[in-house]
């Protein structure tokens, strides 16, 4: 009975941390390739979100979250994507704000993408942005989207490796 109680525990104690063991573990994803018209090497860093955004139609389902990290002729850019999606953007960009850790949240400016495409920003203090990611295990990022309410997008950042 004793041995019986002991593995109830165990079973219940289990089944209460899998959500903790079963977390995904970050998944930087690293390439590099030469730049066609200049001949030099272009290195990208790209992670997907933790968790998925609930949107409305026509974006409903799960949407993930993507950081890119790009160097490109020796200059840094980051960018942040949706799946599925549009960023709330104005003519000049928007303010999104994130979380390293259990730090203070920051503010961060993000431009539009040249393109005019809407699911994807990049953010003006690249430099910064790196420095802290680098640093941080777990970041947040709460930004606007089309028609709906602000979003929190959760990336499991450890073991960020960039030195471009």
């Amino acid at each position: 009975m004793k041995t019986k109680l002991s593995q109830m525990k165990f079973l219940s104690l289990s089944i209460l941390l899998l959500p903790i063991f079963c977390r995904a573990q970050s998944v930087w994803k690293y390439s590099e390739h030469i730049d066609q018209k200049t001949s030099k090497s272009i290195y990208v860093a790209t992670l997907t979100s933790s968790n998925k955004l609930n949107f409305k139609f026509p974006y409903d389902g799960g949407q993930a979250g993507i950081i890119e990290v790009d160097n490109i002729n020796g200059h840094n850019q980051v960018l942040l994507s949706v799946t599925k999606g549009q960023f709330a953007t104005g003519e000049n960009g928007m303010n999104i704000t994130i979380k390293f850790d259990d730090k203070k949240p920051k503010m961060f400016r993000c431009g539009n993408m040249p393109s005019g495409q809407s699911d994807e920003i990049y953010i003006d203090a690249d430099k910064r942005f790196i420095t802290k990611v680098k640093q941080a295990k777990v970041i947040l990022i709460q930004a606007a989207f089309y028609d709906e309410v602000d979003k929190v997008i959760e990336f499991d950042v450890s073991g960020f490796d960039w030195n471009h």
